[in-house]
């Protein structure tokens, strides 16, 4: 059976906390402590195989000391995800709006950080 687009996210940001995780010689165990997150979750994250809400994505980022756009796909990348065949278990774990909450955001980060943070009314 041919990927979700939303399964496809989720390994994409594995890879690239696990790519980030090695770069920056951090060990599963201490990732694991670090943003209190189980040791077997860090490994499904990395693995692909588990989705993780984007606050987890935020507390990862900071323990690998980098921007979370480093983990995250470009929208460009994210379009070429988007586009492959879906299926409805992916519709149900993303929800558009969701979805459209954290583009907002991450482009509103890219422009100016420190306004990102306020909340959108």
């Amino acid at each position: 059976m041919e990927k979700s687009w939303g399964d496809k996210l989720d390994q994409w940001i594995g890879k690239a906390i696990r790519e980030n995780r090695k770069k920056a010689k951090i060990t599963v165990e201490a990732l694991s402590e670090a943003t209190n997150l189980s040791k077997s979750s860090i490994v499904q994250i990395e693995r692909g195989d588990q989705s993780t809400p984007i606050h987890n994505i935020y507390r990862i980022a900071e323990v690998l000391s980098i921007d979370i756009l480093e983990i995250l796909p470009t929208m460009q990348d994210y379009r070429k995800l988007k586009s492959a065949p879906v299926d409805n278990l992916s519709l149900d774990r993303v929800s558009s709006e969701e979805l459209s909450n954290v583009m907002h955001f991450l482009s509103t980060y890219k422009k100016d950080p420190k306004s990102a943070r306020k909340k959108k009314s």
